[in-house]
């Protein structure tokens, strides 16, 4: 669900359709919820579908930030920082993966994923009230920035 709701979610951006796109953004993101607690539920996980929903969760949040970012939505480094470290960590998944290791999502890296699901959500229903010198989505992007980059140390 997250892989198809990708392009849906860019178009949607690129059409400046924001309640649309997030309603679709959110099922996308609920779903990455929903997935993990039943295969969990069911005994049913394996190291390729761990890996699978980690990539799913990366093309969710790096497709539909660099539209935001496109759309100047989102601040450059905000979006660097998030997208580097994704790319970065992603890279190292695979490689290690490749050798035969796996290493798991830490909670605070689950923790993460759900961060920045909620910044980017709250980016694409921007009110118009500002707390202080930013928007209360361009906070909550600040915080999604350093929690990310703090778990990928």
């Amino acid at each position: 669900m997250r892989v198809i709701a990708v392009p849906i979610v860019m178009v949607l951006i690129f059409q400046e359709r924001w309640t649309a796109a997030a309603v679709v953004f959110t099922i996308a993101a609920v779903t990455d919820f929903f997935d993990g607690f039943i295969a969990r539920r069911m005994n049913d996980t394996t190291t390729f579908g761990a890996f699978l929903d980690l990539v799913a969760d990366k093309l969710l949040t790096i497709g539909t930030l660099m539209s935001l970012l496109a759309q100047g939505r989102v601040s450059l480094i905000i979006a660097f920082a998030i997208i580097g470290r994704e790319m970065v960590i992603t890279s190292l998944r695979s490689v290690t993966a490749g050798r035969g290791v796996s290493i798991k999502a830490s909670d605070f890296g689950k923790a993460k994923a759900w961060i920045q699901f909620v910044a980017v959500g709250m980016v694409l229903i921007r009110g118009t009230a500002k707390w202080g010198p930013l928007f209360p989505d361009e906070w909550a992007m600040a915080i999604a920035a350093v929690w990310t980059v703090a778990s990928g140390v």
